[in-house]
């Protein structure tokens, strides 16, 4: 029996671009995927409404901010004890639309999961606050 090499290697190439495109498409999607998150002690060390207030303020300049900047922002308000300090970053390969709408969402998450605390990180897929 006389076996064509040519044509098995070309039914090898075949299948597995098949199955590189398959794996590709269905299960390698980018999405905006959870990566992490930390979260402080809760802290009581400032005036809450104060900090509270400056820190609604920070993260609406985020938010409006770092999409039409590259990606990037950073900002801060308030003063003394009651500064608050805040920054984002979203990857390089990402739309103005992910940009934002990941910046929207680990702004959410922060809030929910770290409400009490006064350091916070989230990464996210697409960005990091």
């Amino acid at each position: 029996m006389l076996i064509n090499f040519k044509a098995v290697l070309k039914w090898f190439v075949i299948c597995s671009n098949s199955m590189l495109l398959f794996y590709s498409t269905c299960c390698n999607a980018d999405i905006n995927a959870s990566a992490g998150l930390e979260c402080s002690k809760a802290d009581k060390s400032t005036s809450e409404d104060e900090f509270q207030t400056n820190l609604k303020k920070l993260l609406n300049s985020l938010v409006a901010e770092a999409p039409y900047r590259n990606g990037f922002n950073e900002s801060r308000e308030g003063k003394d004890s009651n500064k608050v300090y805040g920054i984002v970053q979203c990857r390089g390969d990402v739309s103005v639309s992910e940009c934002d709408n990941c910046t929207k969402e680990s702004i959410s998450i922060a809030l929910r999961d770290c409400s009490k605390s006064k350091h916070v990180k989230v990464w996210l897929k697409w960005c990091f606050l």
